[in-house]
């Protein structure tokens, strides 16, 4: 749950939604601009996002200052697909999973290896191993 939690609130997932959405509509009543940092920025700051305490439901609650502010179905629809193209896995957020599989492995060697050097040195300094 909190990795999807911090999915929604990444900055990444805020400026794919500002290229979407488009920088000039979100950023109309706030200055303007057609900047794409700034509007997923304003994204990622208007954008609440919480759960009760024992459920599985995330609540996602946008705000925007300007009260004419609103998305049309076509770009509710381009967000639920961000969302739901978004990889979700145990991976720290931005780590697939070969990646992943790859540094545990590489770990494994390196602990292997360790534990060799420990042993080593033990039978070295004459410490009897039972």
């Amino acid at each position: 749950m909190n990795s999807e939690m911090a999915i929604l609130k990444s900055y990444d997932l805020a400026a794919k939604v500002a290229t979407n959405f488009g920088a000039v509509k979100i950023l109309a009543k706030l200055g303007g601009g057609d900047d794409a940092a700034s509007a997923a920025s304003v994204v990622q700051s208007h954008l609440k996002v919480e759960t009760m305490k024992d459920s599985s439901v995330i609540y996602v609650i946008f705000s925007h200052p300007d009260p004419d502010f609103g998305a049309t179905r076509a770009e509710w629809k381009s967000f639920q697909i961000i969302w739901t193209s978004t990889p979700r896995s145990t991976a720290p957020i931005g780590m697939s999973d070969d990646l992943l599989d790859e540094r545990i492995t590489q770990l494994r060697l390196e602990i292997a290896q360790t534990e060799d050097l420990l042993r080593i040195e033990k039978t070295n300094a004459g410490i009897i191993l039972r």
